[in-house]
Protein backbone atom coordinates (compact mmCIF):
# COMPACT_ATOMS: atom_id res chain seq x y z
CA UNK A 1 0.00 0.00 0.00
CA UNK A 2 1.07 3.48 -0.79
CA UNK A 3 0.15 6.67 -0.03
CA UNK A 4 -1.14 9.19 -3.08
CA UNK A 5 -2.59 12.47 -3.77
CA UNK A 6 -2.86 15.12 -6.43
CA UNK A 7 -2.64 18.38 -6.78
CA UNK A 8 -6.54 19.11 -7.36
CA UNK A 9 -6.98 16.50 -4.22
CA UNK A 10 -4.44 17.52 -1.80
CA UNK A 11 -5.63 15.21 1.01
CA UNK A 12 -3.44 12.31 1.76
CA UNK A 13 -4.66 8.85 0.62
CA UNK A 14 -3.09 5.60 0.84
CA UNK A 15 -3.92 3.44 -2.47
CA UNK A 16 -3.18 -0.25 -3.71
CA UNK A 17 -3.85 -1.83 -6.55
CA UNK A 18 -5.00 -5.21 -7.56
CA UNK A 19 -3.58 -6.91 -10.22
CA UNK A 20 -6.43 -7.21 -11.90
CA UNK A 21 -6.52 -3.45 -12.24
CA UNK A 22 -8.86 -2.23 -9.23
CA UNK A 23 -7.35 0.18 -6.92
CA UNK A 24 -8.30 0.00 -2.68
CA UNK A 25 -8.16 3.84 -1.48
CA UNK A 26 -8.35 4.90 2.58
CA UNK A 27 -8.25 8.55 3.14
CA UNK A 28 -9.65 10.78 6.35
CA UNK A 29 -11.83 13.29 5.59
CA UNK A 30 -12.11 16.95 6.94
CA UNK A 31 -14.65 15.92 9.11
CA UNK A 32 -12.36 13.86 10.34
CA UNK A 33 -14.14 10.39 9.14
CA UNK A 34 -11.99 7.61 7.31
CA UNK A 35 -13.35 6.58 4.37
CA UNK A 36 -12.42 3.47 1.97
CA UNK A 37 -13.01 3.05 -1.80
CA UNK A 38 -13.11 0.68 -4.20
CA UNK A 39 -12.03 1.72 -8.02
CA UNK A 40 -12.72 0.06 -11.00
CA UNK A 41 -10.21 -0.41 -13.38
CA UNK A 42 -10.75 0.70 -17.18
CA UNK A 43 -12.57 -1.62 -19.03
CA UNK A 44 -14.55 -3.07 -15.98
CA UNK A 45 -18.44 -3.06 -16.16
CA UNK A 46 -19.76 -0.74 -13.31
CA UNK A 47 -20.79 -1.12 -9.88
CA UNK A 48 -24.42 -2.60 -9.03
CA UNK A 49 -26.34 0.25 -7.13
CA UNK A 50 -27.98 -1.89 -4.51
CA UNK A 51 -25.06 -4.28 -3.44
CA UNK A 52 -22.20 -3.22 -1.24
CA UNK A 53 -19.54 -5.63 -1.27
CA UNK A 54 -17.75 -8.00 1.03
CA UNK A 55 -14.34 -7.77 2.43
CA UNK A 56 -12.04 -10.88 3.73
CA UNK A 57 -8.71 -10.20 5.45
CA UNK A 58 -6.27 -13.08 5.61
CA UNK A 59 -8.44 -16.11 6.41
CA UNK A 60 -11.33 -14.48 8.25
CA UNK A 61 -14.81 -14.61 7.09
CA UNK A 62 -15.98 -12.36 4.90
CA UNK A 63 -18.19 -9.19 6.22
CA UNK A 64 -20.16 -6.80 4.78
CA UNK A 65 -18.82 -3.13 4.64
CA UNK A 66 -21.89 -1.37 5.14
CA UNK A 67 -24.05 -0.83 8.04
CA UNK A 68 -27.34 1.01 8.53
CA UNK A 69 -25.38 4.00 9.91
CA UNK A 70 -22.87 3.38 7.17
CA UNK A 71 -24.29 2.40 3.91
CA UNK A 72 -21.71 2.63 0.46
CA UNK A 73 -22.20 4.81 -2.01
CA UNK A 74 -21.94 3.88 -5.23
CA UNK A 75 -20.93 6.01 -8.43
CA UNK A 76 -20.28 3.91 -11.64
CA UNK A 77 -16.88 2.71 -11.42
CA UNK A 78 -16.40 4.06 -7.51
CA UNK A 79 -17.75 2.63 -4.38
CA UNK A 80 -17.03 4.29 -1.12
CA UNK A 81 -18.00 3.90 2.67
CA UNK A 82 -17.17 5.37 5.74
CA UNK A 83 -14.53 2.78 7.68
CA UNK A 84 -15.37 5.40 11.31
CA UNK A 85 -14.50 8.55 12.73
CA UNK A 86 -11.54 9.86 14.62
CA UNK A 87 -12.53 11.30 17.78
CA UNK A 88 -10.22 12.29 20.79
CA UNK A 89 -7.69 11.19 18.56
CA UNK A 90 -8.76 7.48 18.81
CA UNK A 91 -10.79 5.67 15.64
CA UNK A 92 -12.60 2.57 16.81
CA UNK A 93 -12.80 0.50 13.89
CA UNK A 94 -12.09 -3.25 13.75
CA UNK A 95 -11.84 -3.33 9.87
CA UNK A 96 -9.21 -0.69 9.76
CA UNK A 97 -6.75 -2.44 12.53
CA UNK A 98 -6.75 -5.60 10.05
CA UNK A 99 -5.97 -3.73 7.17
CA UNK A 100 -2.98 -2.17 9.25
CA UNK A 101 -2.08 -5.89 10.91
CA UNK A 102 -3.22 -8.13 7.68
CA UNK A 103 -1.34 -9.42 4.29
CA UNK A 104 -3.76 -9.69 1.81
CA UNK A 105 -7.28 -8.06 1.42
CA UNK A 106 -9.97 -9.63 -1.10
CA UNK A 107 -13.24 -7.65 -2.26
CA UNK A 108 -16.04 -9.50 -3.86
CA UNK A 109 -18.49 -7.04 -5.41
CA UNK A 110 -21.21 -7.18 -7.71
CA UNK A 111 -21.25 -5.37 -10.94
CA UNK A 112 -24.16 -3.90 -12.75
CA UNK A 113 -24.42 -5.99 -16.18
CA UNK A 114 -21.54 -9.00 -15.66
CA UNK A 115 -22.39 -10.97 -12.49
CA UNK A 116 -19.59 -10.50 -10.09
CA UNK A 117 -15.59 -9.44 -9.40
CA UNK A 118 -12.89 -10.19 -7.18
CA UNK A 119 -9.93 -8.26 -6.57
CA UNK A 120 -7.21 -9.26 -4.05
CA UNK A 121 -4.73 -6.98 -2.55
CA UNK A 122 -1.37 -6.84 -0.59
CA UNK A 123 -1.17 -4.87 2.30
CA UNK A 124 2.21 -5.05 2.42
CA UNK A 125 3.56 -1.68 4.01
CA UNK A 126 -0.09 -0.53 4.43
CA UNK A 127 0.56 0.01 8.52
CA UNK A 128 3.19 2.63 7.33
CA UNK A 129 0.98 3.83 4.65
CA UNK A 130 -2.29 4.30 6.78
CA UNK A 131 -0.69 5.51 9.69
CA UNK A 132 0.78 9.00 7.06
CA UNK A 133 -3.01 9.43 6.42
CA UNK A 134 -4.49 9.09 9.74
CA UNK A 135 -1.24 10.76 11.59
CA UNK A 136 0.91 9.66 13.98
CA UNK A 137 -0.73 10.43 16.69
CA UNK A 138 -3.95 8.73 16.22
CA UNK A 139 -4.13 5.07 17.95
CA UNK A 140 -7.09 2.63 16.04
CA UNK A 141 -8.87 0.44 18.21
CA UNK A 142 -10.30 -2.75 17.72
CA UNK A 143 -13.14 -2.14 20.12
Amino acid sequence: MEHGGTEAQPRKVAVVQAGSGERLEVFRDGKQVVHAALVLGEGFDVFAADICPTLAIDQRRPVSISSVDRPCRVSGHRLQFAVGPVQDGTITSPLLLQLMNGSTAVLRYRLRDTGYGEAAFSLQRSKQALVEVLGPEVRVLAR
